[in-house]
Order: C-alpha cells, then sequence, then structure tokens
C-alpha cells in the first residue's frame, strides 16, 4: 500500500493505493476540491477494496494544488487531445464521457470503472451499494433510468448520435441517465474505438445506445424497466412514474434535505448537512 496525502483547506485525506492490481476503480468527478467534495470522497472511499480517483474538471495547469497522482486533472482540452468529435467545445453539456475515457486510456487495468459525480449522494454506507455489484462480472454498464426510444420519445437528445454525420434509427437508441454508472473495461475499450472513428452524441444516449448495438450487457440498478434485475426494482432509488419530483434520482428539481430519508442514491444533492 502506498500513501499519499493531499491538503484542501483543514482537510487532509491519505490516499492509499491498492498495489496488488486492484480490479475496480471508484472515480468521483468534480470541478472543485472543497472542503464538502473531499468530505464526500472521504465517505465513499471507505471501502479497502477499490482504488480511488477524484476526477477534476480544472481550467488550471497542474500546480502542487493537484499534483497529487490520485487527482486526475482535465480541462476542456481533453475534448481535442484524446482525438473524438464532440458535441461543443466545452465538456458541458453531454461530453461527460470524455474524462473518463481519458483516465480509461492512462489506467487501463482495471476491470470496471465506477463514475460518480459530487452532487450524488448515497444515505447509507456507500460501501455497502459498491459490494453489492461486486460479484456481477457479466454487466458492462450499470446505470440508472435505462429506458428505450419508444419509452420516452420525448426526451431532447435523442437526436444527438450520428456517425459520419449519418442518423441511426430511434428504435435502436437506449438512454441512461448517468450522474452515476459503472462501466467495464471492455466496454471503455470499444467506445475508445468507435469515437476514434467519428462517433458522436451526448453520452446518455450514446454509451448506451453503442453497447446496445455492441452486444454488450446493460442494466438498470433500481427505479423502474426492462432493465431492472429480477428484484432490484427500486432498490437502489425510486423511480415514480406518476411525477419526477417523487424520484430519488432526477435532472432537478435539486434534493431538498427533508427528502433524504431512505437507503437510496440521491441526486441532484448540493448540500446534505
Amino acid at each position: 500500500m502506498v500513501g499519499c496525502p493531499f491538503t484542501e483547506g483543514r482537510v487532509t485525506i491519505n490516499f492509499h493505493f491498492n498495489s496488488m492490481a486492484a480490479k475496480v476503480a471508484v472515480l468521483l468527478a468534480s470541478h472543485k476540491l472543497s472542503e464538502e467534495v473531499i468530505e464526500r470522497f472521504s465517505e465513499i472511499r471507505e471501502s479497502p477494496k477499490y482504488d480511488f480517483f477524484i476526477l477534476y474538471h480544472t481550467n488550471e495547469k497542474c500546480n502542487n494544488k493537484i499534483s497529487n497522482s490520485f487527482i486526475y486533472p482535465f480541462s476542456d482540452s481533453i475534448l481535442v487531445n484524446l482525438g473524438y468529435q464532440s458535441l461543443t467545445n466545452s465538456v458541458l453539456p453531454g461530453s461527460n464521457h470524455f474524462s473518463l475515457l481519458g483516465f480509461f486510456k492512462n489506467y487501463n487495468q482495471y476491470s470496471f470503472y465506477w463514475y460518480i459525480e459530487d452532487d450524488v449522494y448515497y444515505n447509507g454506507e456507500w460501501s455497502v451499494f459498491l459490494d453489492h455489484f461486486e460479484l456481477d462480472l457479466k454487466s458492462d454498464l450499470i446505470s440508472s433510468y435505462v429506458v428505450n426510444f419508444e419509452e420516452q420519445p420525448g426526451w431532447s437528445w435523442w437526436g444527438a448520435i450520428h456517425y459520419l454525420r449519418g442518423s441511426i434509427p430511434d428504435e435502436v437508441k437506449v438512454r441512461s441517465f448517468n450522474p452515476i454508472y459503472r462501466i467495464s473495461n471492455r466496454a471503455l475499450n470499444f467506445l475508445d474505438q468507435k469515437l476514434l472513428r467519428g462517433w458522436v452524441g451526448h453520452h446518455e444516449v450514446l454509451i448506451p445506445t453503442l453497447l446496445k448495438l455492441g452486444r454488450f450487457e446493460i442494466k438498470d440498478f433500481g427505479g423502474k424497466g426492462a432493465y431492472v434485475p429480477p428484484g432490484c426494482t427500486n432498490k437502489f432509488y425510486r423511480r415514480d412514474d406518476a411525477s419526477i419530483v417523487n424520484d430519488t434520482m432526477r435532472y432537478r428539481p435539486k434534493i431538498h434535505i427533508d427528502e433524504i430519508r431512505e437507503q437510496l442514491l440521491y441526486h441532484p444533492v448540493k448540500t446534505y448537512r
């Protein structure tokens, strides 16, 4: 075990890297290194089974503040440096996957990668959530709100996927909500090759659609729908088809602290104390 200290404000973290060929990387994505972000990172990294990193979106050059090897800093220049085409000239909206793929191309020794945005909160022990999927070695993508086109035809980003200016039929498209998801090494390698060949799209339709076309295994870790495994309906997040404001994982509105009652995933949570 190798320890590396990182200090931000009054908070100090000792990072530990499992040199014994760790299988899973857990990545917290953030555009800031505030005390609250570091606190959330500390909560997520409680389990010794995994290797933990921060995907830090910055416009600054690397300096002493972000030189730690367990912080993976990147800027919007990643949109060019990877050799992919992007929707716009910024990571947001839709190109969040570039940072994960950039990390993967530098750290490709892991079998699986968890991507977790800093406004995702689990009202329980993170190790319980992560360990639940430890023995699932077949699923290439595990995310939330995984639905086919016909289930939600009014979604605004369906058209944001194309290949060399060509389109693909709506009936083969799949979308997922990706503030938190797990993806396999083989799936990331497949996506890297597809993006290098000219595929472009919003990550919430690009990732699951390409993986479906490539015959990879896709699952939903809760909620409802065809991609939810037996016994997992509303297991890690609650989906209420009647109103999105009752869902614990949603695009908006923000989660109020009074809503955090069950041992579920919540998003977006800006503060929870």
